[in-house]
């Protein structure tokens, strides 16, 4: 794509030269903080990134959920047409939304209002654009002030206005470009899935019928398990383990000597089965007895016992598999195996039944949190045990096939984030008039 023949520099900092025969105006010249209340029949909207403004009915069918729904001071919410725009609480995070439908959103957010003839869709692309939600965080210190994003915010910002024509060509241009750069990450995502579900299938063979097709073959009378081979024993769960330890809970241990890194549920790394140090992790005190009682080693199995969502079952599992100390939270539980059994292969085997999505029987969901009853889950599955040279060579095996499927995976999330990278600089360069698109369409 080409420039535009001429340009001037527009003043302003994030844009810096626009096209000469764009204008550049003040936030607030171009659209104005609405504070109509909501009216009598206006639909309840919810503000989200991917979404957009859209009524909270469909959103809960997009997203498969519920949300919280307010209950009292509807007299407060306020009123959106078609096109306006909403501030909500991170927008600070993902751009400024655009309302799809008639009816009202929460006082919490700000309403922006068109006071001069626009064309919405270039706005919308315009407030998605990286170089301008930078610019919009430059006017808040989130972090330090707990600050939320307002009209004040928004009108430090001014924003180019292109002829009509070029905003709708531009609008037009993104439309299209994006959709099929979206279609293009969809088809590497569907990719990954089957790449995934390979990997799962692998697994699943593995552990349940071993490596050698050739050996004799017994009924498991189990279900998720089918045949299996004739010198392994079908053992409930609870034998593979000698004991389990709770998690800590925050207020348990103080008046601690120093501090250790705790484990919570959000540092787990599902996909690959391994604690994921790449973040920041939390660090607590706590006394000389729970750092012993709860310390971990390397091989130590840990099991998600409280948390997950409506799509995603708890009961999911990791090996700790670092050298540095550490303890984890009350939402974990840590697995203490019996002698015989290869921590590797426990997991290969604990993670193939999960996949096999019978682990929900074991669930109870309470105020919005799935709790994971282990003890009637070790007690009640039955596994299939091959002698312990066998666990070994399934876990050597599995390595290097998990390995090789990973690999895979890892290439097409690579390209997956130079797609969306394409996309980002794209709608960048596009809203702001580094590129001419007006003979692109």
């Amino acid at each position: 794509m080409k420039a535009y023949p001429t340009y001037k520099d527009s003043g302003v900092q994030w844009l810096a030269e626009v096209p000469s025969s764009w204008n550049v105006f003040p936030a607030k010249q171009v659209f104005a903080d609405s504070k109509e209340r909501r009216r009598t029949d206006d639909t309840f909207l919810t503000a989200s990134q991917k979404y957009g403004v859209i009524s909270q009915q469909r959103y809960m069918q997009l997203i498969g959920g519920r949300i919280v729904q307010a209950s009292q001071d509807f007299d407060k919410w306020k009123h959106v047409e078609p096109d306006d725009f909403v501030i909500s609480l991170r927008s600070f995070q993902g751009g400024l939304e655009m309302c799809a439908e008639r009816g009202c959103v929460t006082w919490h957010y700000v309403v922006l209002k068109p006071k001069m003839e626009i064309i919405p869709l270039y706005f919308k692309w315009l407030f998605k654009s990286f170089s301008y939600i930078k610019s919009l965080q430059s006017t808040c210190n989130f972090i330090r002030d707990g600050q939320d994003l307002r009209y004040s915010n928004f009108v430090q910002v001014p924003i180019p206005f292109p002829p009509l024509t070029e905003q709708k060509t531009i609008a037009s241009f993104l439309d299209k470009k994006c959709a099929e750069i979206e279609e293009l990450i969809s088809r590497r995502q569907a990719i990954i899935e089957r790449l995934k579900e390979l990997k799962q299938s692998i697994i699943a063979e593995a552990v349940t019928k071993g490596l050698n097709p050739d050996v004799p073959m017994k009924d498991s009378g189990s279900e998720w398990i089918g045949d299996t081979p004739e010198k392994w024993q079908i053992v409930r769960f609870s034998r593979l383990v000698k004991c389990k330890i709770a998690g800590a809970w925050g207020d348990e241990a103080k008046n601690a000597e120093g501090d250790i890194l705790c484990i919570r549920i959000a540092d787990f790394d599902f996909d690959h089965f391994i604690f994921d140090d790449s973040g920041d992790l939390t660090r607590r005190n706590y006394n000389n007895e729970k750092i012993t009682k709860l310390s971990l080693k390397q091989g130590d199995i840990l099991v998600e016992k409280s948390g997950g969502g409506a799509k995603t079952p708890v009961g999911r599992a990791i090996i700790f598999d670092k050298e540095y100390p550490a303890l984890y939270s009350n939402f974990i539980e840590k697995l203490i195996l019996s002698d015989g059994v290869v921590a590797k292969w426990f997991l290969f085997v604990w993670n193939a039944f999960y996949f096999t999505g019978r682990i929900r029987h074991f669930i109870k969901q309470t105020t919005g949190i799935q709790n994971l009853d282990i003890n009637t889950m070790l007690r009640s599955t039955v596994v299939p045990m091959p002698p312990y040279h066998e666990q070994n060579a399934i876990v050597a095996y599995l390595d290097k096939k998990c390995a090789e499927i990973d690999e895979l995976i890892a290439r097409q999330e690579q390209i997956i984030e130079k797609l969306k990278e394409l996309k980002t600089s794209t709608i960048a360069h596009v809203v702001t008039g580094k590129v001419d698109v007006r003979d692109a369409i």
